[in-house]
This record gives C-alpha cells, sequence and structure tokens, in this order.
C-alpha cells in the first residue's frame, strides 16, 4: 500500500498570506510634504497621519524645514525626525518658479532655489548644513540658529537636494513643463489655486479663457490668456499671477513623481487629490485613496475629519502629548497592518467590531468547536488527562480570546476620550484667562 502525502495547503495558504501582509497592508507607508495651508505648515497633518501609518517618509524642503522648526523648535523638530516610524529627507533648496520680464516677454522657470549665506559671501556648493542654517536664520525671530544645533537635528535625517530627491533638476523642470504646458490641464491648477489660497473662482470666466502655453526652453513658459488671471481669480496686491499657477502645477508634478518612485501613499492638499481625479493620474489616485478612506473613517467614527491634527493644531495638545497618543496606539496600526492593502478601512473596521456582537451570542459549545476548529486544535486533545486544563478553564480562555482583549473600537474610545478631554481643559483655561 503505498501512502501519499498530502500537502497542508491550508498551512501554506496562512504562511503565504502573512508573508504578503509583512511587506503590504492597508496603511503601510506614507509620503508627505510637510503641507502649507494659508502661508503656515499643518504640523497637526503630519502626526495625524503618524497615527495611521506604519512607516512615514517625510519630503522636507529648505523653506519647509525653516517653517517646521519656527513651528516645533530644534528639540521637537529632532524629535519628530527621530521618530521610530518615520524616515525624513530634508533638501538643502527648495522649489520654487522664477518669473522673468524680459523686452515686455514674461516667462515662468520652474527651477529650485537655495540660501547662499551670509553677508554676500557664497557658501560652498555642497554646504547643504549651511544652506539649511540660512533658511532657518531668515527670520530673526527663530531661536537657536546655529550650525552645530542644525546638525543636532540633522542627525536623525538624510541631507538631500531637490535635484537627488527629484530624478535630477532637468527633470523636475520637463516634468511641471508638461503639465503646465496643457491648457486645460492648466485650468486645473488655477482652480487649485484658487481653492488652495481661499479666493473665489469665476468658473464662466474659466471656462471661457482661451489659454495658450509656450514652452521657449530656458527662459521656461510663456502663457497668454484671452481673459485676465485677475478676471478669473480674485487677488489681494496682486499676489496671484501664473508664476502662481505654475508653481503649484510643480508641487503637484512633486507629488506625482514621489507617489511613482515610493509606491505608498501620498499625504496631499484635497485640491490635488482632486486634479488627479480629473487628470485621471492613476498611480497619485491610488495613493491619495487612502487618505480619502482615512477621512470617511474619521468622520464616521468621531464625527469630524482630523481630530487629532485639529487638537493640536488648536493648542488643546502639546506636540510631547500627542507623540504619546501616537505611541498608545501602537495596536491599532498592528490591526491595519493585517488588513488587506486593497480593502476598505470603514468596511474593515465595521466588520471587526459587529465580530465581537455575533460571538457574544453563539453557545459556548459552538464557540468550542469555532475556536478549536480554526486554531487545528482538538477540544479532547487540550482536556486531555495531566493537561490541567478543565472545560470551565477552556471557556473562559475562548471568552478571552475571541471577544475580550483588544479591539479597533477601543483605539476610537480612548483617541475620543482623550481628545474630548484635552478640549474641555483647553476651554476652561481660555474661560479662566
Amino acid at each position: 500500500m503505498r501512502v501519499f502525502a498530502v500537502p497542508d495547503v491550508r498551512s501554506a495558504l496562512i504562511a503565504t498570506c502573512t508573508r504578503l501582509r509583512q511587506t503590504s497592508s492597508m496603511l503601510d507607508l506614507a509620503i508627505l510634504q510637510p503641507p502649507l495651508v494659508r502661508g503656515r505648515y499643518d504640523i497637526g497633518r503630519i502626526l495625524e497621519t503618524l497615527l495611521y501609518y506604519d512607516r512615514v517618509h517625510l519630503v522636507v524642503s529648505g523653506a519647509a524645514f525653516a517653517g517646521l522648526w519656527d513651528s516645533l523648535g530644534p528639540d521637537d523638530l529632532r524629535a519628530l525626525f527621530a521618530y521610530p516610524s518615520v524616515t525624513a529627507t530634508v533638501m538643502a533648496d527648495h522649489q520654487a518658479v522664477f518669473t522673468n520680464n524680459e523686452n515686455g516677454v514674461v516667462s515662468h522657470k520652474p527651477t529650485a532655489i537655495r540660501m547662499m549665506g551670509r553677508d554676500g559671501k557664497s557658501l560652498a556648493q555642497k554646504d547643504y548644513e549651511g544652506s539649511l542654517l540660512q533658511w532657518v536664520s531668515n527670520n530673526p525671530n527663530r531661536k537657536g540658529r546655529d550650525r552645530k544645533e542644525v546638525a543636532r537635528v540633522m542627525k536623525a535625517a538624510k541631507l538631500s537636494t531637490h535635484g537627488r530627491t527629484f530624478g535630477s533638476y532637468l527633470e523636475s523642470e520637463r516634468r511641471t513643463k508638461a503639465l503646465a504646458g496643457d491648457p486645460e490641464t492648466l485650468k486645473l491648477f488655477i482652480r487649485g489655486t484658487a481653492q488652495s489660497m481661499g479666493r473665489a473662482l469665476n468658473e464662466r470666466a474659466l471656462s471661457a479663457s482661451q489659454i495658450r502655453t509656450f514652452d521657449l526652453g530656458e527662459p521656461g513658459l510663456v502663457i497668454d490668456s484671452a481673459v485676465p488671471l485677475a478676471d478669473i481669480v480674485e487677488t489681494v496686491d496682486n499676489d496671484i499671477n501664473w508664476g502662481t499657477v505654475v508653481n503649484h502645477a510643480h508641487s503637484y508634478a512633486s507629488d506625482l513623481y514621489l507617489s511613482q518612485a515610493y509606491g505608498g501613499d501620498i499625504v496631499t492638499v484635497p485640491e490635488a487629490a482632486e486634479i488627479a481625479s480629473q487628470r485621471l493620474d492613476l498611480s497619485l489616485q491610488r495613493t491619495v485613496k487612502m487618505g480619502q478612506q482615512v477621512s470617511a473613517f474619521e468622520e464616521m467614527v468621531f464625527d469630524t475629519a482630523h481630530p487629532l491634527s485639529e487638537a493640536f493644531n488648536e493648542g488643546w495638545i502639546t506636540f510631547s502629548e500627542t507623540l504619546k497618543i501616537i505611541d498608545q496606539s501602537k495596536k491599532f496600526r498592528t490591526w491595519t497592518r493585517g488588513l488587506p492593502p486593497d480593502g476598505n478601512l470603514l468596511a474593515e473596521y465595521h466588520a471587526a467590531i459587529s465580530k465581537e456582537t455575533s460571538l457574544k451570542s453563539l453557545p459556548f459549545s459552538v464557540a468550542r468547536f469555532a475556536f478549536f476548529n480554526a486554531g487545528g486544535m482538538a477540544l479532547d486533545t487540550a482536556l486531555a488527562p495531566g493537561t490541567g486544563i478543565g472545560l470551565s478553564a477552556i471557556d473562559t480562555f475562548i471568552v478571552e480570546r475571541l471577544i475580550g482583549g483588544w479591539r479597533p473600537n477601543v483605539f476610537v474610545k480612548n483617541l475620543r476620550r482623550k481628545l474630548e478631554t484635552a478640549q474641555a481643559k483647553a476651554v476652561a483655561k481660555s474661560d479662566r484667562g
């Protein structure tokens, strides 16, 4: 009689699924450039990203480095870069659009700018720490402005340049020109500029405008429109021009590159996600989708989007308190790490908390069977003589394993309680003051 070995298909399948979960999960990696909202960097949004994602990679320009330094101070900025789930690339320069008016021809060149040093003395070409020092020192009100302090903060981050981070300066310029050089796409960036700056947009004028763009090569793009931009978007002291619009295209091109280069979720401003949807930029659409899922999850379970971000930005909780909340939410991130990468966060959450209710309603006899069958373990083996395990102990163990312990709604309850307490304390303090 021949005996054939039957492969343990179930074990092989579990092992394969485990390997996949280790390399890909729903909230695995987020990449973000610190979002600029109404002229200030939204640090609360960065911290909220740490609350949900297993890994977060920050791509920080020289100007953003100075902005984060200004808001957090050097100690907290270093703590952010050194946080266990964070990696950071800090660039010595900052992407910008150079506008030139020569012989009545106005051109716009996507580029990157760099601080060069004090008293007119140029820094050495590769003195990137010196460039960062100049970004920070540009505002006389900023504290801790010496090279040693910059170097101490940068021990927790990788130093780079815009060109190295985004392929090359020429490639970065080419990508932006390709976007801004298309009239219909440029209209999307006009709308995005209005949204990001909180300005009124004349939709009729935007639709009626006949925009033409010309690439002059080194000088940059020349934009011609039958309808003046000031008649399309509300401006204050001429603060919005075609260079402003091209600069938004420049930022979008950077997000698009990062989404393709890293393969993680891009955390970006809402208007960029809207442009991605209308342009059918599939890679960026895919990466911003998870951010939309997180917002929908928050609106459902917290009755508002970005509750942790709001709590920090409003001053209800300090930076160190926020990091402590993130530390205590590790079990939630462990739970999401086991979810399929193409899943729906809200649906998975609902399924997880619904499971608790259904298991509580099961008779113990059925619960025993379900537990031991799923674990590949026989009940009579567990109760074998000499094991010292009785039936009541088994039932208690089943309850703890199946319906006891941590569940994702514990994360929601704890976070809601902490934020409500923090807000109440902040209101009471304001009333006393």
